[in-house]
């Protein structure tokens, strides 16, 4: 849990209200041409329901993006992508936009914890914690920031 916590900056509790139509990275949002040598990618805009801002730096809108979707022929599909069930409420790691010049600046969902019904979430390698567990490591630890200063 740490890992993710020391990451994400932005992490709410939030309903999954439901995903929007697939779309290229790309600046102009199209599919590139088959010549171009960019890194490229489809996302999916999804819409979740805040209900608990535990860290607000950037990730607690409605507006976010998940990795991966398809679009016509196209599709990307990657292992790490959470699945998010309609109605659902999960605990939400997200990050900003990293590359100024996507067609999208919604903040990425790195990661979603399923809510149970008792309040509880289960972790991958922590196991079941408690909303107030994750609260409190919130509190604890703080971004990491990249690169260092001398």
């Amino acid at each position: 849990m740490s890992n993710l916590v020391s990451i994400a900056t932005g992490i709410m509790i939030a309903t999954f209200e439901g995903s929007g139509s697939a779309q290229w990275n790309t600046p102009t949002g199209n599919r590139p041409a088959a010549e171009a040598n960019l890194a490229v990618w489809i996302f999916t805009p999804v819409k979740m329901a805040p209900q608990t801002v535990l860290r607000s730096s950037v990730g607690t809108t409605a507006s976010h993006r998940i990795k991966g979707g398809t679009i016509g022929c196209d599709t990307d599909t990657y292992d790490d992508t959470p699945k998010l069930s309609v109605g659902a409420t999960y605990a939400v790691f997200a990050v900003p936009e990293w590359d100024k010049s996507a067609a999208s600046a919604d903040p990425w969902i790195l990661w979603a914890w399923l809510v149970e019904p008792d309040g509880t979430l289960q972790t991958p390698l922590d196991g079941s914690v408690t909303i107030d567990q994750l609260s409190q490591a919130v509190t604890q630890l703080p971004v990491a920031t990249s690169g260092s200063s001398k």
